[in-house]
């Protein structure tokens, strides 16, 4: 298409013979495609596909005609597709590669594995006409670059198709469910068998991050499809999905976390009321006898939160002690011991006594017999003294 062909004629006689031409047996009439040269070659500019055909050169004087023909055939250049850039296989299937392919006349398809030329056989089927590339019982090593080449009289064109082969995972070592104490190690084992080799991930069922995790006391890791969970928590209880994939499929399977051992926090039984001299030590127990984690123990005074200071400690057995109390450290104390399970608490009542003392005062009165006289005798104290008189 869009060529330009010049089709030679010659002709002798006597008298000099004219030249006029035929396109299948109908005349050609002189236009901006056509035209005959002054020697008699036929020109014809842009050529289109119903310019194929017979060409007539007719040489005629008053002596007669003679004819002779020629043949203009006309061609496309091949244009191919695939149906299929890139092709998976499973290892023992049977594998189909097809391309299609334009052009004038209709190309045949051959096709190639690099510079080899492939041809049917038992284990190949070329079908040039319909284009296709059947392998049957795919193996491993019929990966590769294949090369789909449409051919015909104006020429080649090429399009490459990849081939991989391989095979889904299948799992080997599925994971087991565990039923594990608080704070213990434990191990999710996940193996998975394909070509190529399947990459595996953990993640949980209910989407939270095994990562990344905010206030958490275990360490979560994973080596070669394993996942490592150190210093088990309450937070890892839950459903996890182990995943293999590769370019072929993916598969997954889950097991479950059950964290046991958990035990609610249990203080020792204390007096609820006890009762201290101003400026006297105190201690208050806080025994923990049961609490599974560990529970954490914190005082609070008339229910603010007690904060130590230099006569105001909480001792590593979880006691508070009070070096020099005083009037004001009365109250309720409660100590309060919580852990993930759940938190209980034990409230002492404190009162603070000061012993009674006499305000000092006149100690010689005198007065004139028959009148009366107050003696006085004022005295502080908690809780406040009775007073006695003796003489």
């Amino acid at each position: 298409m869009g060529d330009e062909v010049r089709i030679r004629c010659s002709a002798s006689g006597y008298p000099p013979p004219r030249l006029v031409w035929t396109h299948n047996d109908m005349f050609i009439m002189a236009s901006n495609r056509y035209r005959m040269t002054p020697d008699g070659t036929l020109v014809i500019r842009n050529t289109k596909k119903k310019d194929g055909g017979v060409y007539g050169c007719l040489a005629s004087n008053q002596a007669g005609t003679d004819t002779m023909n020629s043949i203009l055939t006309y061609f496309e250049f091949p244009v191919v597709r695939a149906a299929l850039r890139e092709i998976l296989s499973n290892t023992g299937e049977t594998t189909v590669m097809s391309c299609s392919a334009s052009g004038i006349p209709q190309p045949e398809i051959w096709w190639y594995k690099g510079n080899i030329q492939l041809h049917s056989s038992a284990l190949l089927e070329v079908d040039k006409l319909r284009g296709t590339l059947t392998i049957k019982q795919a193996q491993l090593g019929d990966a590769g670059e294949y090369s789909c080449v449409a051919v015909n009289a104006a020429g080649s064109s090429s399009v490459k198709i990849y081939l991989d082969v391989g095979t889904p995972p299948t799992f080997t070592l599925e994971p087991s469910n565990a039923v594990v104490d608080i704070g213990s190690n434990v191990t999710l084992s996940c193996q998975s068998y394909g070509y190529p080799t399947p990459q595996i991930a953990w993640r949980r069922e209910d989407g939270s991050s095994l990562v990344n995790r905010p206030h958490t006391h275990s360490t979560i890791s994973q080596r070669k499809g394993d996942l490592h969970i150190i210093n088990l928590w309450v937070e890892d209880e839950g459903e996890y999905i182990c995943e293999a994939k590769n370019r072929f499929g993916r598969i997954q399977t889950k097991a479950s976390i059950t964290v046991t051992g958990l035990v609610k926090p249990v203080i020792a039984m204390s007096p609820p009321v006890i009762s201290v001299v101003e400026e006297q030590q105190l201690t208050l127990p806080c025994v923990l006898l049961a609490g599974n984690p560990l529970p954490e123990r914190q005082w609070l005074h008339n229910y603010g939160l007690v904060t130590p200071d230099q006569y105001v400690t909480v001792r590593r057995d979880g006691s508070l002690h009070i070096e020099r109390i005083q009037l004001d450290d009365g109250g309720d104390y409660t100590c309060l011991a919580e852990n993930v399970i759940g938190a209980t608490n034990h409230t002492t009542t404190v009162y603070v006594h000061v012993i009674p003392t006499i305000q000092h005062g006149p100690q010689v009165f005198s007065t004139i017999e028959g009148t009366p006289i107050t003696l006085p005798c004022r005295a502080s104290g908690v809780p406040s003294p009775d007073i006695t008189w003796s003489k």
